[in-house]
């Protein structure tokens, strides 16, 4: 979510906002484009995927609706369109982008998305051991 802030934080803050004010208002811009309301949410960096509670699982839906079936190259462009998009107003007005979200959103499935979770943590969680194991060899 940091990453579409950035740009409607920046304008805001022009607009003669403070940067707390601004962040808190881009972050709740955020959350309507995809049909949420929380104003006690945290800010974006302090949520985490890995993490329980509501937040970080509002941060894990947008992110995934985000991701969709896009390659990374396509997430990128997403994210630089939709940026741009909401800069001015706070709203995404494009409707390409919104299509591009609700078409990829309507496809997801949430109890694959939860074992593919599991299993590249699993495979991270493996592949951190086997580098502490590595650098404590090493270090013999």
């Amino acid at each position: 979510m940091s990453s579409l802030e950035k740009t409607r934080i920046e304008k805001l803050v022009a607009e003669g906002l403070s940067f707390a004010e601004a962040k808190k208002k881009a972050l709740a811009e955020i959350l309507a484009i995809f049909s949420l309301n929380k104003s006690d949410i945290q800010s974006s960096e302090m949520l985490d995927i890995n993490k329980s509670g509501d937040d970080n699982a509002i941060l894990l839906a947008i992110s995934t609706i985000l991701q969709g079936y896009r390659s990374d190259a396509e997430l990128s462009e997403l994210l630089a369109n939709m940026s741009a998009d909401i800069s001015t107003d706070g709203k995404l007005d494009s409707e390409v982008l919104g299509t591009a979200l609700i078409s990829h959103a309507r496809f997801l499935n949430p109890s694959k998305i939860r074992e593919t979770w599991r299993k590249d943590l699993a495979t991270l969680m493996q592949q951190h051991r086997f580098l502490n194991l590595r650098n404590t060899l090493l270090n013999l």
